[in-house]
């Protein structure tokens, strides 16, 4: 890009695994990092919250790993843990957790995945299958899923915010 300037500014840096990026109604940042012990780096993912000064809060941590999901909404985080049993939570800003869905599958390479609220006001989210070989499924209970055979797919839900 000679004479030109580039069109990427760097805003933060020094992040473990970074996964997920979301803003509050105020436009503050939220970082949520997987957990995920690669190259020494420590287990147990976190959320942090970049303050405008350039200072980092951490919101969360020890959290399952991998963590693969944050979304603002309505003046709260919701969270996507992936790690075995996967869960999907309510995050405050002040670092309380309240869990949404537990118990949902998480080994092998196919976790939760990051949740979206819809223009129904709904959240939704993905769940991987098991493996490659379509050999998992998992069904719906009100409150978890359970495993059972003969899977060919991955799956999509919604549960209220």
């Amino acid at each position: 890009m000679s004479g030109r300037e580039s069109p990427l500014e760097l805003v933060a840096d020094g992040f473990t695994f970074p996964t997920s990026l979301t803003f509050d109604a105020d436009g503050t940042a939220y970082v949520a990092e997987s957990g995920l012990p690669f190259g020494g780096a420590p287990p147990g993912g976190r959320v942090l919250r970049l303050e405008a000064d350039g200072r980092r809060t951490c919101v969360a941590e020890d959290l399952r790993a991998p963590v693969n999901g944050l979304t603002w909404h309505d003046g709260v985080l919701y969270l996507s843990e992936g790690g075995h049993p996967a869960r999907l939570s309510r995050l405050q800003p002040d670092g309380s957790q309240e869990v949404l869905l537990e118990g949902l599958p998480g080994p092998g390479n196919y976790h939760l995945n990051m949740a979206a609220v819809g223009p129904d006001g709904r959240l939704y989210f993905s769940q991987g299958a098991m493996t490659n070989s379509a050999i998992v499924k998992w069904v719906w209970t009100p409150t978890r899923l359970v495993g059972c055979a003969s899977c060919r797919t991955a799956t999509t839900y919604r549960v209220s915010t």
